[in-house]
């Protein structure tokens, strides 16, 4: 149950996080946490605040159910090179934990169905990308699919089926079974952004549909119905943006440089313009990647570049 991962984080909590003060390159990401709110169904943002605000990667914000807490992805400096944990960060106490503590390196940190363990892309020693669960105490870690790699993201359809971004020429779409191990692909020229749709039991992702112009792709926003594997085009993102999150009401955020903007669903059938609803570029001047709203639709974590 969640309560059990809940109780082992809260725990953590209490060590701090060591080694993210120390000296990196200078170029890098920042994850900014602003209040969101919504007046006539078009999000609002205020109280914004710089979270990471160091040299050095922070990136792929997750947030946990209660909506106070969120995984990311932090480099942690080994010298004159580095590799990165999971973090945990809680939002009103303001305090980071590293509770990976690995030599690997591990991305995409997501909490797993079951409320509790995450699982995390996790880069071995040889080089090879594979889906990986970790307890909390990092004392459990296990290898969910031994045969499928590189892979570079994921989203949880159920306890045992997750959709893969899985690297190569072209990256592929690819849905499969941790219990049987076994991986079949379903569509190909993907981008790294995967979800559910919330409310549904679809999944989205990208593909693009300008294959043969790799310099000027064009980005459709997809579902996917792991029952039926078919898949259905839903509205284009903003030209220029790349990543896309949902919000808890099932809106689609898009980013193009600073300004944010935001597309309603509505059971495939929506043919709704995006409308912008804010403008960071006070502090991200050099654009937002990532984004991710919590499950009550009261903060939305955003990627700055440095």
């Amino acid at each position: 149950m969640f309560n059990n991962f809940s109780a082992s984080l809260l725990a953590l909590c209490v060590s701090g996080l060591s080694g993210l003060s120390m000296a990196q390159s200078a170029s890098g990401t920042d994850i900014f946490i602003a209040d969101l709110r919504q007046e006539n169904g078009v999000f609002r943002l205020s109280n914004h605040r710089n979270i990471t605000n160091r040299d050095g990667y922070d990136n792929q914000p997750y947030f946990l159910p209660d909506g106070e807490r969120l995984f990311y992805t932090s480099a942690i400096p080994k010298g004159d090179e580095s590799q990165t944990d999971v973090i945990l960060y809680d939002v009103s106490k303001k305090q980071a934990v590293n509770i990976s503590h690995s030599p690997e390196s591990e991305y995409s940190p997501t909490l797993m169905p079951n409320g509790e363990s995450y699982s995390m892309i996790r880069v071995a020693a040889d080089g090879k990308q594979k889906l990986w669960s970790y307890s909390i105490d990092a004392t459990e870690k296990i290898e969910l699919l031994k045969d499928v790699e590189p892979v570079g993201y994921h989203a949880w359809v159920d306890e045992q089926k997750v959709i893969l971004f899985v690297l190569g020429e072209p990256h592929r779409f690819e849905l499969a079974n941790i219990a049987s191990g076994k991986s079949n692909s379903y569509d190909k020229d993907i981008g790294a952004s995967l979800f559910k749709i919330p409310g549904t039991e679809l999944m989205s992702y990208t593909r693009n549909k300008n294959q043969n112009d790799e310099q000027n792709p064009t980005w459709e926003l997809s579902q996917f119905d792991p029952e039926t594997k078919q898949s259905q085009g839903l509205t284009f993102l903003p030209k220029g943006a790349y990543y896309y999150a949902w919000s808890a009401d099932a809106k689609a955020l898009a980013a193009k440089d600073g300004k944010l903007l935001q597309w309603t669903y509505s059971n495939g059938e929506d043919k709704s313009d995006w409308v912008e609803f804010a403008d960071v570029s006070e502090h991200c001047p050099k654009g937002v990647s990532r984004m991710a709203v919590n499950p009550q639709n009261t903060l939305l974590a955003y990627v700055c570049g440095r």
